[in-house]
């Protein structure tokens, strides 16, 4: 009886049961708590204590490994609110000029940063609604409806109206012959349209004029950064800009931008080396070198101002001829003009050297020129004389007496006239010039005006330049939407005009720029004007945040 299996069994399963019964009257919780769940230890075997470290360590990997797959590969830094911008800016403080609308100034800086203005120009150069929702350009182009975005403040926190706008335009145009064809009139209490008998498609521009307050409040705008006014005390030379939150636009991700200025190129150099700044312009290559600051990004961005020598189309007698303007291109020494500018390190407009006066010789000789025993070029007894007309300015003027001083070493007869600057466009336009020496603004980088051949009698074409294919070229240019497109049709119009030889192009501006490589989102393709490096400034950021 003592060992009998069946009967012991039975003994121990009804004992059990009952033990079951009488812990599960003493509590209605099924799951065990923190307390009891120390009391594990002493009901598990050692084998069960292993296997239970064994999980544990387990889920703990697994945890760990998704946890690390969610972070790298399911998050992403996305930009975030915070950080200050520092700019250096060289230049007197109180000799700068704040007025928004004028280019290349601390105004024109600002004009990007406070200001607003019915349309904007983004990264790129194209045009974009900024306080205007829309716009409506006529069927017949000559004139445009504007409706106002809602809900637009200025950083004083009173309301912009559509009589402000009004106001900002009527004012710019009055009085002003280039204008006086255009009428503006508010249509409703949002809109207001722009009138003409001219077309309006090609003076979009006009519409990036900067929008003031009726009350003309100083540094009062209505764009992404407002100033702080509080403590604007110019003897600190720095001007701190203050993120807009209730920018009607995409706001900014920077909270601050400071714009610190410096007397001279060197001071806002060592600014720069002492991590003072974050971003600095304006650089000559010649006095900062890039590869210096590691940390930095080097930006050599092209302007839309480039200076070069135009030869009158016009002039039957002597540049209608191909081999002249040959001629007088391969005399013109391209590398020691940038000498004498002093920027060497910088591209010739043409990104190469021409100057060859071999040449020259062997064009001459073969259009019927010798040179007489006093080394002057003749043909039937006339002299090889070549009229160089400049607009009077230092920097011109140097220029042009470098260029003389190489043709009359080759034999060439010249002469000088120097113009002043209200002369030129009646000298351009009646085409009172052999060959002229000008520094041009292309704006938007648009060759349209300087070489379309309807453009002869405006002005604009200074050469006179006319051919029926890249008439066709800047037509298909000004229309295409297709950048691959157009930067082929580029490439076929620039091949065209170095085959003509229509112009000697000489130099072209750069705009240098370093800044720090923690500043994000610095999309600049394209500039006009320096300030419009902040065209695109709403994306730039310095702060981050992980995200799905």
């Amino acid at each position: 009886m003592f060992f009998s299996p069946k009967k012991n069994q039975a003994t121990n399963h009804s004992e059990v049961n009952l033990e079951q019964k009488i812990i599960a009257n003493l509590g209605t919780k099924k799951i065990p708590t923190i307390g009891q769940l120390k009391y594990l230890p002493k009901f598990l075997t050692t084998q069960e204590k292993i296997k239970l470290k064994i999980s544990l360590v387990v889920f703990a990997i697994v945890f760990i490994l998704l946890g690390c797959d969610i972070y790298f590969f399911h998050l992403s830094d996305k930009p975030a609110i915070g950080g200050e911008y520092r700019e250096g800016i060289v230049g007197n403080f109180n000799k700068l000029d704040f007025s928004p609308d004028k280019p290349s100034t601390l105004g024109g800086l600002l004009s990007r940063l406070v200001y607003s203005s019915l349309l904007r120009y983004d990264s790129s150069l194209i045009l974009q609604p900024d306080l205007a929702e829309n716009y409506n350009l006529s069927k017949d182009k000559k004139s445009i409806d504007f409706c106002l975005k809602k809900n637009i403040i200025w950083h004083n926190k009173k309301n912009l109206t559509i009589d402000e706008v009004l106001k900002t335009y009527q004012t710019a145009i009055s009085g002003k012959k280039e204008y006086s064809d255009l009428k503006i009139e508010k249509t409703t209490d949002n809109c207001l349209r722009v009138s003409s008998k001219n077309e309006l498609q090609d003076r979009m521009s006009l519409f990036t004029l900067n929008v003031l307050p009726a009350d003309n409040s100083p540094y009062i705008g209505s764009g992404p950064f407002a100033v702080e006014i509080k403590n604007l005390d110019f003897s600190h030379l720095s001007i701190t800009l203050n993120r807009f939150p209730s920018f009607y636009g995409q706001k900014p991700y920077l909270k601050k931008i400071i714009l610190n200025f410096y007397p001279s190129l060197d001071e806002a150099a060592d600014a720069l080396r002492f991590k003072k700044i974050d971003g600095l312009g304006y650089l000559s290559p010649g006095k900062i070198n890039p590869e210096e600051f590691n940390n930095y990004k080097y930006l050599s961005l092209p302007l839309p101002n480039f200076t070069a020598i135009f030869f009158n189309l016009h002039d039957e007698a002597l540049f209608n001829s191909l081999d002249m303007r040959k001629v007088i291109t391969t005399l013109t020494p391209t590398t020691k003009i940038l000498e004498l500018i002093g920027e060497k390190e910088a591209l010739t407009a043409g990104e190469k050297e021409l100057y060859n006066p071999k040449v020259a010789t062997s064009l001459l000789e073969k259009n019927g020129w010798k040179k007489d025993k006093d080394g002057v070029w003749l043909k039937n007894k006339k002299k090889l004389e070549v009229s160089l007309t400049v607009v009077k300015n230092p920097t011109t003027q140097a220029i042009a007496s470098l260029i003389l001083e190489e043709w009359k070493k080759f034999g060439l007869t010249t002469n000088l006239n120097v113009i002043d600057n209200q002369n030129l466009i009646p000298t351009i336009k009646d085409k009172k010039f052999q060959v002229i020496l000008l520094g041009v603004f292309n704006l938007n980088f648009d060759p349209f005006y300087l070489w379309h051949s309807s453009q002869r009698d405006t002005g604009f074409n200074i050469s006179g330049f006319t051919s029926r294919r890249a008439d066709e070229i800047l037509e298909k240019m000004q229309l295409t939407k297709d950048e691959n497109e157009k930067k082929a049709l580029e490439q076929e119009f620039e091949k065209i005009l170095e085959e003509k030889v229509a112009m000697i192009p000489l130099y072209r501006s750069e705009y240098n720029y370093l800044i720090n490589q923690n500043v994000k989102g610095t999309h600049i393709v394209q500039l006009n004007y320096p300030e419009d490096r902040f065209n695109g400034v709403n994306n730039w950021y310095l702060t981050t945040k992980k995200s799905f």
